[in-house]
C-alpha cells in the first residue's frame, strides 16, 4: 500500500512538471522562431541587397521581401499574443499589422517584442545590427 501511495505521488508530480514544461514551450517556440527569422532577414537583406520585412498579421508571423508576400510563415498558438514597441514609444501596441524592416545594408530597426500567454511573458530587445537580441526578460508561471 505504501508503494502504491509513493508511486501515485511520483506520477502526480511528474504530470505537474510535464504540464509546466508544456506551458513554457508554448512561449519558447515562437521566441526561438522570431530569433531565427530576424537573423535570416538580416542575412538575406545583405545577400540579396533587398530590404526584407517581418510582418505580423493576426496569429501569423511572416518573412519576405519588403512590400511582397511572405515567403515563410509561422503560425502562433491561439493563446499566444505578440506586442511591439518601437524605440521612441513608451506603450506596447498589438503587433497585428506591424512590419519590422531589415535594410539591404544589414541594419534593422531596433525593436522590442513581447510574447504573452496568460500571465507568462517573454520580452526581447533587438538591436540595430543583424537582427540580434541584445536583451531578454521573461516571467513564466
Amino acid at each position: 500500500m505504501v508503494a502504491i501511495t509513493i508511486g501515485a505521488m511520483l506520477l502526480a508530480g511528474s504530470l505537474l512538471f510535464y504540464a509546466d514544461f508544456r506551458d513554457q514551450r508554448r512561449l519558447e517556440d515562437p521566441v526561438a522562431e522570431i530569433k531565427t527569422m530576424a537573423r535570416e532577414a538580416a542575412r538575406l537583406s545583405r545577400l540579396e541587397q533587398l530590404p526584407m520585412a517581418i510582418s505580423f498579421q493576426e496569429n501569423v508571423i511572416g518573412l519576405g521581401v519588403r512590400g511582397g508576400p511572405a515567403g515563410y510563415r509561422y503560425q502562433l498558438a491561439e493563446d499566444v499574443s505578440v506586442k511591439v514597441r518601437r524605440e521612441q514609444q513608451n506603450d506596447w501596441q498589438e503587433a497585428d499589422g506591424a512590419q519590422w524592416i531589415f535594410e539591404a545594408t544589414g541594419l534593422n530597426e531596433p525593436l522590442f517584442l513581447r510574447f504573452e500567454r496568460e500571465r507568462s511573458w517573454v520580452q526581447l530587445t533587438f538591436g540595430p545590427l543583424n537582427g540580434e537580441v541584445v536583451e531578454e526578460e521573461f516571467a513564466i508561471y
